[in-house]
Protein backbone atom coordinates (compact mmCIF):
# COMPACT_ATOMS: atom_id res chain seq x y z
CA UNK A 1 0.00 0.00 0.00
CA UNK A 2 2.86 2.31 1.00
CA UNK A 3 4.62 1.44 -2.16
CA UNK A 4 1.11 2.52 -4.22
CA UNK A 5 1.18 5.69 -1.91
CA UNK A 6 4.68 6.16 -3.01
CA UNK A 7 4.45 5.92 -7.15
CA UNK A 8 1.31 7.84 -6.64
CA UNK A 9 2.39 10.91 -5.47
CA UNK A 10 5.76 10.76 -7.89
CA UNK A 11 2.85 11.15 -10.48
CA UNK A 12 1.70 13.64 -8.98
CA UNK A 13 5.07 15.57 -8.90
CA UNK A 14 5.58 14.55 -12.70
CA UNK A 15 2.45 16.24 -13.77
CA UNK A 16 2.38 19.04 -11.47
CA UNK A 17 5.99 20.08 -13.40
CA UNK A 18 5.23 19.33 -16.34
CA UNK A 19 2.03 21.53 -16.24
CA UNK A 20 4.38 23.99 -14.78
CA UNK A 21 6.57 23.73 -17.09
CA UNK A 22 3.76 24.44 -20.30
CA UNK A 23 2.77 27.35 -18.10
CA UNK A 24 5.90 28.76 -18.32
CA UNK A 25 6.39 27.95 -22.12
CA UNK A 26 3.17 29.52 -22.79
CA UNK A 27 4.49 32.74 -21.17
CA UNK A 28 7.89 32.79 -22.62
CA UNK A 29 6.34 32.08 -26.46
CA UNK A 30 6.34 33.95 -28.78
CA UNK A 31 2.77 33.95 -29.82
CA UNK A 32 1.95 34.92 -26.71
CA UNK A 33 4.60 37.64 -27.04
CA UNK A 34 2.83 38.43 -30.23
CA UNK A 35 -0.81 38.84 -28.57
CA UNK A 36 0.54 40.79 -25.96
CA UNK A 37 1.92 43.38 -28.13
CA UNK A 38 -0.76 43.20 -30.45
CA UNK A 39 -2.82 44.64 -27.50
CA UNK A 40 -0.13 47.17 -26.52
CA UNK A 41 1.47 47.97 -29.32
CA UNK A 42 4.57 46.67 -28.38
CA UNK A 43 4.59 50.17 -26.01
CA UNK A 44 6.18 50.33 -22.81
CA UNK A 45 5.97 53.58 -20.33
CA UNK A 46 9.71 53.53 -19.85
CA UNK A 47 11.34 56.91 -20.77
CA UNK A 48 12.76 57.21 -24.03
CA UNK A 49 16.19 59.57 -24.57
CA UNK A 50 15.28 61.53 -27.45
CA UNK A 51 18.53 62.96 -28.97
CA UNK A 52 19.48 61.52 -32.29
CA UNK A 53 18.09 61.39 -36.03
CA UNK A 54 14.87 58.83 -36.15
CA UNK A 55 13.41 57.75 -39.30
CA UNK A 56 9.49 57.72 -39.56
CA UNK A 57 7.95 54.69 -39.74
CA UNK A 58 4.26 54.89 -39.83
CA UNK A 59 1.58 56.25 -37.91
CA UNK A 60 1.02 55.60 -34.70
CA UNK A 61 -2.62 55.67 -33.17
CA UNK A 62 -3.56 55.30 -29.47
CA UNK A 63 -7.00 54.15 -27.95
CA UNK A 64 -6.48 54.22 -24.40
CA UNK A 65 -8.64 56.99 -23.65
CA UNK A 66 -11.90 54.85 -25.33
CA UNK A 67 -13.32 53.44 -22.58
CA UNK A 68 -16.20 51.22 -24.52
CA UNK A 69 -13.31 49.13 -26.12
CA UNK A 70 -12.28 46.33 -24.63
CA UNK A 71 -8.23 46.02 -25.02
CA UNK A 72 -8.24 43.49 -27.68
CA UNK A 73 -11.33 45.72 -29.31
CA UNK A 74 -9.28 48.94 -29.38
CA UNK A 75 -5.99 47.17 -30.54
CA UNK A 76 -7.70 45.96 -33.75
CA UNK A 77 -9.16 49.21 -34.16
CA UNK A 78 -5.98 50.84 -33.96
CA UNK A 79 -4.50 48.45 -36.59
CA UNK A 80 -6.89 49.22 -38.89
CA UNK A 81 -6.82 52.87 -38.81
CA UNK A 82 -3.31 52.98 -38.93
CA UNK A 83 -3.10 50.93 -42.07
CA UNK A 84 -6.05 53.46 -43.69
CA UNK A 85 -3.98 56.82 -42.04
CA UNK A 86 -0.71 55.27 -43.43
CA UNK A 87 -2.32 54.50 -46.84
CA UNK A 88 -4.13 58.34 -47.28
CA UNK A 89 -0.67 59.69 -45.98
CA UNK A 90 1.11 57.70 -48.78
CA UNK A 91 -0.90 59.17 -51.49
CA UNK A 92 1.00 62.66 -50.70
CA UNK A 93 4.29 61.00 -50.19
CA UNK A 94 4.62 60.66 -46.47
CA UNK A 95 5.85 57.10 -46.43
CA UNK A 96 8.19 54.91 -43.90
CA UNK A 97 11.35 56.00 -44.29
CA UNK A 98 10.63 59.04 -46.09
CA UNK A 99 10.62 61.94 -43.17
CA UNK A 100 13.43 62.23 -40.66
CA UNK A 101 13.45 64.36 -37.24
CA UNK A 102 16.65 65.22 -35.84
CA UNK A 103 16.28 65.59 -32.04
CA UNK A 104 19.15 67.74 -30.41
CA UNK A 105 20.43 67.82 -26.59
CA UNK A 106 20.01 71.82 -26.75
CA UNK A 107 15.83 71.29 -27.16
CA UNK A 108 16.04 72.20 -31.15
CA UNK A 109 15.54 69.76 -33.91
CA UNK A 110 14.95 69.65 -37.71
CA UNK A 111 12.08 67.73 -39.28
CA UNK A 112 13.60 66.84 -42.74
CA UNK A 113 11.22 66.14 -45.68
CA UNK A 114 13.22 65.84 -48.05
CA UNK A 115 14.21 69.51 -49.67
CA UNK A 116 12.52 71.12 -46.85
CA UNK A 117 14.06 71.52 -43.34
CA UNK A 118 11.23 72.38 -40.57
CA UNK A 119 12.78 73.70 -37.80
CA UNK A 120 11.38 73.25 -33.98
CA UNK A 121 12.08 72.95 -30.32
CA UNK A 122 11.03 69.96 -28.59
CA UNK A 123 10.45 69.94 -24.30
CA UNK A 124 10.49 66.04 -22.28
CA UNK A 125 9.30 65.31 -19.05
CA UNK A 126 9.35 61.56 -18.62
CA UNK A 127 6.78 60.29 -21.07
CA UNK A 128 5.46 63.83 -22.05
CA UNK A 129 6.02 65.42 -25.21
CA UNK A 130 5.70 69.12 -27.09
CA UNK A 131 7.35 69.89 -30.31
CA UNK A 132 6.92 73.92 -31.31
CA UNK A 133 7.33 73.79 -34.95
CA UNK A 134 8.57 76.86 -37.18
CA UNK A 135 8.93 77.61 -40.75
CA UNK A 136 9.72 80.16 -42.51
CA UNK A 137 6.64 79.77 -45.61
CA UNK A 138 3.72 78.36 -43.88
CA UNK A 139 4.30 76.39 -40.50
CA UNK A 140 4.75 79.25 -37.61
CA UNK A 141 4.64 78.38 -34.08
CA UNK A 142 2.60 75.33 -34.95
CA UNK A 143 2.83 73.29 -31.45
CA UNK A 144 2.15 69.74 -30.37
CA UNK A 145 1.30 69.27 -27.31
CA UNK A 146 0.27 66.85 -24.38
CA UNK A 147 1.91 64.12 -25.97
CA UNK A 148 2.83 61.21 -24.86
CA UNK A 149 6.42 59.32 -25.64
CA UNK A 150 6.73 55.68 -25.37
CA UNK A 151 9.40 53.24 -26.02
CA UNK A 152 8.72 50.30 -28.98
CA UNK A 153 10.56 47.59 -30.03
CA UNK A 154 11.83 49.08 -32.68
CA UNK A 155 12.04 52.46 -31.07
CA UNK A 156 9.82 55.03 -30.39
CA UNK A 157 6.11 56.13 -30.99
CA UNK A 158 4.74 59.97 -30.17
CA UNK A 159 0.84 60.82 -29.74
CA UNK A 160 -0.94 63.82 -29.77
CA UNK A 161 -4.66 64.48 -30.05
CA UNK A 162 -6.39 63.94 -32.89
CA UNK A 163 -7.26 67.48 -33.89
CA UNK A 164 -3.46 68.69 -33.29
CA UNK A 165 -2.07 66.12 -35.03
CA UNK A 166 -4.17 66.15 -38.30
CA UNK A 167 -3.71 70.23 -37.86
CA UNK A 168 0.28 69.46 -38.11
CA UNK A 169 -0.27 67.03 -40.71
CA UNK A 170 -2.26 69.78 -43.20
CA UNK A 171 0.33 71.98 -42.25
CA UNK A 172 3.00 70.13 -43.67
CA UNK A 173 1.48 68.70 -46.24
CA UNK A 174 0.81 72.69 -47.27
CA UNK A 175 4.45 73.20 -46.80
CA UNK A 176 5.42 70.91 -49.07
CA UNK A 177 2.85 71.68 -51.57
CA UNK A 178 1.56 68.51 -51.37
CA UNK A 179 -1.97 68.59 -53.99
CA UNK A 180 -5.26 67.12 -52.70
CA UNK A 181 -4.10 68.07 -48.82
CA UNK A 182 -7.57 69.35 -48.03
CA UNK A 183 -9.23 66.01 -49.26
CA UNK A 184 -6.89 63.71 -47.79
CA UNK A 185 -7.10 65.59 -43.82
CA UNK A 186 -10.81 64.88 -44.45
CA UNK A 187 -10.46 61.13 -45.64
CA UNK A 188 -8.31 60.88 -42.21
CA UNK A 189 -10.95 62.62 -40.46
CA UNK A 190 -13.83 60.23 -41.47
CA UNK A 191 -11.96 57.75 -40.38
CA UNK A 192 -12.13 59.25 -36.78
CA UNK A 193 -15.71 60.06 -36.33
CA UNK A 194 -16.45 57.42 -33.60
CA UNK A 195 -13.92 57.39 -31.81
CA UNK A 196 -13.33 59.54 -28.36
CA UNK A 197 -10.08 60.66 -27.01
CA UNK A 198 -8.24 59.23 -30.09
CA UNK A 199 -4.57 60.01 -30.64
CA UNK A 200 -2.81 60.13 -33.21
CA UNK A 201 1.01 60.18 -34.22
CA UNK A 202 4.49 59.17 -35.35
CA UNK A 203 6.16 55.27 -35.20
CA UNK A 204 10.13 56.27 -35.03
CA UNK A 205 13.01 54.25 -35.62
CA UNK A 206 16.56 55.26 -34.96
Amino acid sequence: MKKHLVILAALSLITANADAQKLKNLFNSSTTTDVLNAITGGATATTVSLPGTWTYQGSAVDLSGEKALSNVAAAAAESTISSRLDAELAKVGITAGKMKITFKSDSTFVCNLGNINVPGTWSQKGTEIKLTCSYAGVIKLLTLDNGQVTGTQNGCQMVFEADNFLAFVKNVLATIDEQGSDATISSIKSLLENYNKLKLGFRLSL
